[in-house]
């Protein structure tokens, strides 16, 4: 599992791929250069860094929510069987 809170912190924003010398550049929203590498599918990823770590945080935060959702509905057929047992 990713420790997202390890990334806090980091530079926000729309990071993208760019090129200098032959390599693919990654830059931050500020425009900063924070890494270069030969492969473009390598920048890519790193560029889309900010999106997918949204997208983890997100899928978390409706992960939790359906399972205490899910956990009411089966304490709720839980009582109602409870009940239905006594009208028998």
């Amino acid at each position: 599992m990713i420790d997202e809170k390890k990334y806090e912190g980091h530079t926000e924003g729309e990071w993208k791929v760019g090129a200098r010398k032959g390599a693919m550049t990654v830059r931050d929203s500020n425009g900063e250069e924070i890494a270069a590498t030969n492969s473009y599918l390598n920048a890519r990823l790193m560029a889309d860094a900010p999106l997918l770590l949204a997208e983890v945080i997100r899928l978390r935060e409706e992960l939790e929510r359906m399972t205490t959702l899910c956990t009411w509905w089966v304490a709720e057929a839980e009582r109602l069987e409870k009940e239905m047992e006594m009208i028998e």
